[in-house]
């Protein structure tokens, strides 16, 4: 058993280490990946990778949420589209507010990635 659309009201998956220890594949109403939702690039040359990444899903989420301002993301068509890297204009979004469905990318600082759509704030150390 594992998390699926359905399971509640909304259900909002944060991916960030799809294809090892986490889905790559959309699960969710709302799926965010992070960073593309694969390796975290703070995690790059890390003995334990794929545990880094995979964690980084719960810190980015915890501090997301505890904002008190909106965050920017990046719409995407499609999870294939998510691998290239989505190139929507950024939109801005807080979770408390609506129950935004769809793909999305979310750039950490530390991510290569359009400067415009970067959450400063969510720069993981």
């Amino acid at each position: 058993n594992r998390l699926n659309m359905g399971d509640a009201q909304f259900v909002e998956v944060f991916h960030s280490n799809g294809g090892q220890l986490g889905f790559f594949t959309r699960i969710g109403d709302a799926d965010f990946y992070i960073n593309k939702g694969k390796t975290q690039p703070e995690c790059e040359g890390n003995a334990n990778t794929n545990s880094c990444s995979h964690y980084r899903a719960v810190t980015v989420y915890n501090r997301l949420v505890s904002r008190q301002n909106n965050y920017v993301v990046i719409t995407c068509e499609s999870v294939e589209q998510v691998a290239e890297g989505c190139s929507n204009d950024p939109i801005e979004i807080k979770l408390e507010e609506l129950n935004p469905s769809g793909i999305y990318q979310i750039n950490t600082l530390n991510a290569e990635a359009n400067k415009q759509s970067v959450n400063k704030d969510v720069e993981i150390i």
